[in-house]
């Protein structure tokens, strides 16, 4: 296993002038609050010249909610890097990059999760569009930071009109998942990029839906691109699938100790504590500014 005294981490910390922070489950403990310690943290990193940037899943208003983040963020990458906002005026957050999944698309997954009897949520900045989806999925779409709205068939095909979607979930069973996934696969592959994978309540599996080439590196490198800076200067922390290309590309990629194995692969370095024991502050306190802080 990767330790945090991995060779070569110190010389590359120095470098670091940029931090690329997933939300869930990794700064995030499981309870969704933001502990004090890692405020501190995030705090000191921020006023000591560093670039605090969160790259998310969720949608912007899911992650703006966290006011006492506000003067500390200057940059959110929300719905899987196809929603950038540039926060470095606090007082007047711009939107400066977003990318929809095409109406036609959408109603192409609207109609195969019908087909096939699976739950479907339709993500947009505010609300949630759900069909056919339980308590239990309404929570998930809440976590992505959109308030859940049951809809019929019919109206969702009438939100996918009037609307920009910017996330699709698919949930259900195996054989239901398998079946959609076969649609996009075959019919309309490359026009949307998916993350499958098994989820741990329910023995559901779940789709994840995006437009093309619409990762967190992607909206990440958006950020370092506009600001002159290579990926040399980026630390990237995360623990899910979603998470892979920014922890694979950044100059120094950290895994969360709870991460999923694909994610710890990808890693230069494991954190020592997982997300309910404040790892990304821990080690953005132990290692990345007392490195810095010695180096003075």
């Amino acid at each position: 296993m990767k330790s945090v005294a991995s060779a070569g981490l110190d010389d590359r910390l120095k470098n670091i002038k940029y931090l690329a922070i997933d939300m869930d489950g990794t700064l995030l403990p499981d309870d969704k609050n933001i502990p004090d310690f890692t405020l501190d943290v995030l705090r000191e990193a921020a006023d000591g010249g560093y670039t605090v940037c969160i790259c998310t899943g969720r949608s912007f208003g899911g992650v703006y909610k966290y006011e006492q983040l506000r003067p500390i963020v200057s940059y959110y990458v929300c719905f899987e890097g196809g929603y950038i906002i540039n926060n470095t005026v606090k007082a007047a957050p711009e939107l400066i990059f977003n990318y929809r999944i095409p109406p036609k698309e959408a109603g192409l997954i609207a109609e195969a999760s019908k087909k096939n009897g699976a739950m479907l949520a339709l993500l947009t900045n505010k609300d949630g569009y759900c069909l056919d989806c339980d308590e239990d999925i309404f929570k998930s779409v809440k976590i992505w930071g959109s308030v859940p709205q049951s809809k019929t068939y019919e109206d969702i095909c009438s939100a996918i009109k009037n609307n920009d979607i910017y996330i699709a979930l698919v949930y259900g069973d195996r054989s239901q998942i398998d079946a959609v996934w076969e649609t996009f696969s075959s019919g309309i592959g490359g026009r949307l990029d998916a993350i499958n994978t098994y989820l741990d309540f329910k023995d559901l599996h779940h789709l994840v839906l995006k437009p093309p080439g619409v990762n967190k590196w992607n909206g990440i490198a958006r950020v370092l691109e506009l600001n002159g800076a290579g990926a040399d200067k980026l630390i990237a922390f995360g623990d899910w699938h979603n998470d892979f290309e920014m922890i694979k590309n950044a100059g120094v990629g950290v895994a969360m100790k709870n991460a999923e194995a694909s994610i710890i692969e990808a890693a230069m370095v494991i954190t020592a504590y997982n997300n309910n024991e404040e790892g990304v502050a821990r080690f953005i306190k132990e290692k990345l500014l007392k490195i810095v802080g010695d180096g003075r």
